[in-house]
């Protein structure tokens, strides 16, 4: 549960800013696709173990998958 809490925690607040994925697709496609690169994440974070990078790396994990799924990130002000 601590890493499933540590995962969330990183992916959700990476950095002081505020950002949203944004895209030009529907809201169901991106739920898709945020859960497809959250399973994933979730794997890797799994197979890294009890690495003290293991959330950092999971992070940026999960921003190439979703940058690779077509989103970019966009500050809220």
């Amino acid at each position: 549960m601590k890493k499933l809490t540590i995962i969330a925690v990183v992916f959700v607040t990476s950095g002081c800013a505020t950002y949203k994925w944004a895209s030009n697709g529907t809201l169901a496609e991106f739920r898709r696709d945020y859960y497809e690169c959250e399973r994933d994440m979730r794997q890797v974070m799994y197979n890294w173990g009890d690495s003290f990078m293991a959330p950092t790396l999971a992070a940026e994990f999960g921003e190439r998958c979703m940058i690779s799924k077509g989103y970019q990130k966009v500050r809220v002000d």
